[in-house]
């Protein structure tokens, strides 16, 4: 890890904007932040403005900006199981976001109390379980303890609060497990969300002499945790280091960052590809314009629906033989009509041409790696 950085979009607008609260969808490869933008009225005071953004992670495209009408989480994150933007906002409402029109519904609230601190918000997939970090404020105010409140994202059921034994302010999950990192000690702890104890993993910095730039994020795959660590050097002043962990061994690398400070990241990991993810990304792709003609996408979704029933037949039947001819001539239909519907073709199709190179790149994949 060198700590380079390779632009990916530019977010800046003319009005002093602050981007944070990134969060991927890897399935579509889009990107998710919450612009604010300061301008000043007549009277000189400032109003503000949020935006949702939705960028594409491949090209840096901006595909939408919907302004928030009015409540706009501090936070995000999304479930790629339910193709769900969840978000939290100050007065502790967990809500669900359209990254289309930046609307905000109210999908479970939560008795935060006056003065509460929320810090951070967590999303373990495979137990359908969001996580929030919050700090109930009292005065005189002595050292408050971290609260863990689990919300159910199918239910909306939210669990009591679990008092933490660490001051844990950021904390994210790897897979199902809840990690943290301690206010006093910057140490990365794992969190027992049944008795709030806390083990210790490893150290990315002091407190002495740093601050956290960027909330932690993860690569479930091989147990890393992120972070953006802004460390004072006597002669160059604040200098950011992303800070890598590996949650299980508490192995540790920090590599300098030059150029930019982050105020937020997000891991895209490399989604799985199966003849349901691509179906899925047919229908993500027709969801937010990059096929842009409904017939299109259902006539590409009944060849892959008929390619991958050719390839239950075949891991039915054993036989490689059976079924996977079958499914590589469908596929090689579905990669024809995608090339042909390509914004990249001579006849303009209706497909983009970013998403018309991963769906062919997908089928390939399939043909190559058929049971």
């Amino acid at each position: 890890m060198g700590g380079s950085l390779t632009l990916v979009a530019d977010l800046n607008t003319a009005n002093s904007p602050q981007s944070a609260d990134l969060t991927s969808d890897p399935t579509t490869h889009r990107l998710f932040a919450i612009r604010t933008s300061v301008t000043f009225g007549s009277d000189g005071y400032p109003i503000f403005t949020q935006n949702l953004l939705t960028i594409d992670s491949r090209t840096g495209t901006l595909l939408a900006s919907p302004q928030f009408s009015g409540i706009s989480p501090q936070a995000l994150v999304f479930d790629t199981s339910s193709h769900t933007l969840f978000g939290v906002t100050y007065s502790g409402l967990i809500v669900k976001v359209d990254p289309t029109t930046a609307t905000v519904t109210t999908f479970a609230p939560i008795d935060i109390g006056f003065g509460a601190f929320i810090f951070s918000l967590a999303l373990s997939v495979p137990s359908h379980t969001l996580y929030l970090s919050r700090e109930d404020v009292s005065f005189p105010k002595p050292d408050n303890p971290t609260k863990i409140v689990s919300i159910d994202t199918v239910s909306g059921v939210v669990s009591s609060a679990l008092v933490l034994d660490a001051p844990v302010r950021p904390i994210v999950t790897d897979g199902s497990a809840l990690f943290g990192i301690t206010d006093n000690a910057f140490n990365v702890v794992g969190i027992s969300t049944s008795t709030g104890g806390t083990t210790f993993v490893g150290n990315v910095g002091s407190p002495f002499n740093s601050y956290i730039s960027a909330w932690p994020t993860s690569d479930p795959a091989t147990h890393t945790i992120f972070v953006d660590v802004a460390t004072f050097d006597p002669a160059f002043g604040f200098q950011d280091h992303m800070v890598s962990i590996n949650d299980q061994t508490g192995a540790t690398t920090s590599s300098l960052m030059s150029g930019e400070s982050l105020v937020s990241i997000a891991f895209e990991a490399p989604p799985a590809i199966t003849p349901e993810s691509i179906k899925d990304d047919v229908r993500s792709a027709l969801a937010n314009g990059s096929i842009d003609n409904a017939g299109v996408a259902t006539s590409l979704l009944a060849k892959l629906n008929a390619a991958a029933d050719a390839r239950a037949r075949s891991a039915a039947s054993g036989s490689r033989l059976i079924g996977c001819s079958t499914a590589a001539n469908i596929y090689q239909a579905f990669i024809d009509e995608v090339t042909a519907q390509s914004a990249s073709s001579p006849t303009r199709g209706h497909i983009s041409a970013a998403t018309a190179s991963q769906l062919v790149s997908e089928a390939q994949f399939l043909i190559a790696n058929c049971p």
